[in-house]
């Protein structure tokens, strides 16, 4: 009970932190079209961007704890990084031999974690590497 009001507060004060940093909130959503939108839920009802690389449909969306990066998880076996801000795609992370289906971020985004249908999970760094630095079954 202590240690999540302590996280709590430690996440109220990385929104507020964010907040003022003038940085527009982001909304982003995966589609089963292949594509992924980028919105700004407070200024329109439309998307801003279109993002388009995957070849099968989007499982999973995360954005990194900083929010310079987010990133997605598809069946087409791909892990891909974008930039948080811009929408710009930065990476692709090739290595899982079955369907990627969430993503995970360390808390200093440094690194991301896959979690995949072909039991394994790859440990990334980011945004340098597109080989896995770790599988683990």
């Amino acid at each position: 009970a202590e240690w999540r009001n302590g996280a709590y507060k430690a996440s109220v004060e990385k929104y507020k932190a964010f907040k003022g940093s003038g940085e527009p909130e982001r909304l982003v959503s995966g589609s089963d079209d292949f594509t992924i939108l980028v919105w700004n839920p407070i200024e329109n009802k439309r998307p801003i961007k279109r993002l388009t690389g995957h070849q099968q449909a989007i499982n999973h969306i995360a954005f990194s704890p900083d929010s310079r990066f987010f990133a997605s998880a598809s069946f087409d076996k791909k892990v891909k990084v974008w930039n948080g801000r811009s929408g710009d795609f930065v990476a692709t992370m090739t290595g899982h031999v079955g369907a990627v289906y969430q993503v995970a971020w360390s808390s200093d985004g440094r690194y991301l974690v896959s979690a995949s249908k072909d039991s394994t999970a790859k440990l990334w760094e980011i945004p340098s590497g597109k080989k896995a630095r770790e599988t683990l079954p």
